[in-house]
This record gives structure tokens, C-alpha cells and sequence, in this order.
């Protein structure tokens, strides 16, 4: 696994928390794909692997589109992502 498939996932979770910030409620995929600028075949898996781990929650409407919100332990790691130096 090389440092930029390990970093992806912390990418996508610091990009959930600011897109919570502005919009509470969640994020449509479509905006978190755009925010993150990966592939959507490497953000779903990605994303499988965060709700398998209890980070994020993903919800589908009546239309079946998708809504990825932080769970409450998700929000703790972005806070302890955010406080490490780069």
C-alpha cells in the first residue's frame, strides 16, 4: 500500500467534516467526490471500508441517492486527524 491509498481515507473524512460545517446534514457522494478529486471507484471503497468501520454513516433517499454523514466516532477522529502536523 503506498502513503497516498493510506492517506485517502483521513482526505475524505477531514472533507466531510468541512462539508458538515457548511451544509449540517450530510453530503450528497457526487459533492464528496468533487471535494476529495479521486476517482468514484476509489472513494466507494474507500467509503465501504469507513462505514464498515463505524466512521461514517451512508444513508439513501427515497430516490436512492446516496448521503454520507460523520458518525459520532467519525467527528472524534477528525479532530485527532486535524490536530497532526502534515
Amino acid at each position: 500500500m503506498n502513503e497516498a491509498t493510506l492517506a485517502r481515507p483521513a482526505t475524505i473524512l477531514l472533507a466531510l467534516r468541512d462539508a458538515e460545517a457548511q451544509a449540517p446534514g450530510g453530503c450528497s457522494l457526487a459533492r464528496l467526490r468533487k471535494l476529495c478529486d479521486c476517482r468514484m471507484s476509489d472513494l466507494m471503497r474507500d467509503l465501504t471500508t469507513l462505514a464498515g468501520g463505524g466512521w461514517i454513516a451512508i444513508e439513501h433517499d427515497a430516490q436512492g441517492a446516496a448521503g454520507i454523514r460523520l458518525s459520532a466516532s467519525g467527528r472524534l477522529l477528525c479532530g485527532t486527524l486535524a490536530a497532526q502536523p502534515s
